[in-house]
């Protein structure tokens, strides 16, 4: 079983469909995610939600985003210019995860805020690591990849803010410090409802961390689920759940 890191390179080169009046390639200056590049490298990290088929087979490679960056900071307009090869399902979840970001600093024409196209390249490189046997049986109803993915209600800012919310701290965690991620795989049925939620790799030397994501992940409301076809569908989830200390 393999787990992916990955690095970000930044392209100034821009696809634009838009006006040149409008929208900028090359302001001044560039748009910038709050906190600067290492702090987008974390919310990807932490937010990605791996494919099933990638994670299997080992897919590497490089994947470019264009996206346009409104003079509000807003994203919008995300296309995959040069996706990762053999795994569509990679770049679907790119996308999903680059959705989700909050506001940008703007770019800047003499001082002022512009509309700029922006294009992100993300590098996946798989590397081994140690992980719980498979979860999931498969079965033919059950699917990894459909057509439209499974979401929860308000889509992947409000699950966070869900997780946030509910989550409680395991006391034992908080004494000894222990911060990390505990990856579940869950099945989202056709109905919504999730179910036969199991670690696959849980946080080193805290169970309770492990019994604490379960716990908080069986509490979600019902999700909208997956479609092949326009008819819903079982579907395999899987979820970072990030313990991080106060």
């Amino acid at each position: 079983m393999r787990k992916f890191v990955f690095l970000l390179v930044i392209c100034t080169y821009s696809f634009c469909a838009f006006s040149q009046d409008k929208v900028y390639d090359n302001p001044d200056q560039v748009a910038e995610f709050p906190g600067g590049r290492k702090v987008l490298e974390k919310f990807i990290d932490e937010n990605l939600v791996y494919p099933r088929e990638a994670m299997d087979s080992g897919y590497q490679g490089k994947a470019i985003v264009g996206f346009l960056i409104c003079e509000d900071g807003t994203c919008q307009n995300f296309k995959m210019r040069n996706g990762i090869a053999d795994c569509p399902s990679c770049d679907r979840a790119i996308i999903n995860v680059l959705r989700t970001m909050s506001k940008w600093k703007p770019a800047l024409v003499s001082g002022k805020a512009v509309a700029s196209n922006y294009n992100l390249m993300v590098t996946f490189k798989a590397r081994e690591i140690p992980i719980q046997k498979e979860l999931v049986e498969e079965e033919l109803e059950v699917f990894a990849d459909p057509e439209t993915p499974a979401d929860f209600p308000g889509g992947q800012i409000a699950l966070r803010q869900f997780i946030n919310d509910n989550m409680i701290y395991p006391a034992d965690a908080l004494k000894k410090e222990i911060s990390g991620k505990c990856y579940v795989r869950f099945i989202v049925g056709k109905d919504g409802v999730c179910r036969d939620f199991k670690v696959v790799k849980g946080i080193p030397d805290c169970p309770q961390c492990d019994e604490e994501a379960i716990r908080l992940l069986k509490s979600m409301p019902k999700w909208n689920p997956g479609l092949l076809l326009d008819t819903p569908i079982d579907m395999t989830y899987s979820i970072p759940v990030v313990f991080k200390l106060p």
